[in-house]
């Protein structure tokens, strides 16, 4: 379940209405309402009250386990499983090694964010923060071409539709910035992949 779930559903076994709950935790009904029919999510101080008005954790009203594994952590191992050359960097980013024929790579020590897309040893990294990168995955895995591909085409499929979308995202990018700068890192960028994919 989802944070509007939990919270409504934990609300109403205390027998409040939603106009009631939101005067007991004194916040503007239209505010509090917002968090159950619309998916928006308070503030860190204000998931504490909520929580705590609620009698359970900020855990549970999230509906975090810590048993399971994260949808995060589930992606990553597969990629790995399929071919990608896949590490964290801090809690915050995921850097993939573009690495079509699958060769063992030596992972760069980081000690600031690594730029978005750079190579080591003719490899190519992408660097995504962690929504970026769930988005991303989502979308290599319901395209067309994932959808088709019979196993020793997987991961290489995977890797070619991740691939073009980053690609794709770049060429969009380039055509609509107007700052020099970006349109110079872009285009470089750009200028990496096409020397990758040949």
């Amino acid at each position: 379940m989802i944070f509007n779930e939990n919270l409504k559903r934990y609300r109403e076994n205390t027998g409040c209405t939603a106009k009631e709950f939101a005067k007991i935790i004194d916040l503007p009904y239209t505010t509090y309402i917002s968090y159950e029919n619309q998916g928006r999510e308070p503030k860190y101080d204000t998931l504490k009250k909520i929580a705590s008005t609620l009698h359970v954790s900020i855990d549970d009203l999230l509906g975090y386990d810590p048993g399971q594994i994260d949808d995060l952590e589930e992606e990553l191992a597969f990629c790995k499983n399929n071919g990608f050359t896949v590490f964290r960097w801090r809690d915050s980013h995921v850097v993939i090694a573009y690495n079509p024929e699958n060769q063992p790579v030596q992972i760069p020590d980081f000690t600031e964010q690594p730029d978005f897309i750079f190579s080591v040893s003719d490899l190519i990294f992408f660097t995504f923060d962690n929504e970026w990168f769930m988005d991303i995955m989502r979308e290599a895995t319901i395209s067309k071409k994932y959808t088709k591909a019979k196993d020793a085409l997987l991961a290489n499929t995977l890797q070619m539709t991740i691939f073009n979308i980053v690609f794709n995202l770049l060429s969009n990018s380039l055509n609509h910035t107007k700052d020099a700068l970006d349109k110079k890192l872009y285009t470089e960028a750009l200028n990496k992949l096409k020397h990758q994919k040949r």
